[in-house]
């Protein structure tokens, strides 16, 4: 699995089909991995009670980061120990996992 994910990062030939990745790949190893990011977060807030929190807090970070640019926010940061904490290596196996389906699994 990792030499072919591996081969869409890159754009090498993979799979032995003499077939070159192109851009589309790359964009949805991205993307998936975003969207299911995104899932795993929503689900793990609710899992912990915190949903309503958790949705707040992003409405003020996208507000501090609109009017201060990319600055850290003063309590909304990775030194926060009471923040929850997702392992993103989940989210990006996931990700890679989606995309090798939809690259590869459909042909």
């Amino acid at each position: 699995m990792w030499s072919c994910v591996s081969s869409i990062l890159s754009g090498r030939r993979y799979g032995g089909r003499g077939r070159k990745t192109d851009h589309r790949g790359r964009l949805y190893v991205l993307a998936l991995t975003a969207i299911a990011g995104g899932v795993m977060a929503i689900g793990l807030a609710a899992l912990r009670g915190r949903l309503k929190e958790t949705l707040f807090n992003v409405g003020a970070l996208a507000r501090h980061h609109s009017q201060s640019g990319l600055t850290p926010h003063p309590e909304f940061n990775v030194l926060n120990t009471n923040t929850l904490r997702l392992p993103y290596a989940l989210a990006i196996a996931a990700g890679c996992t989606l995309t090798l389906y939809f690259q590869v699994g459909q042909r």
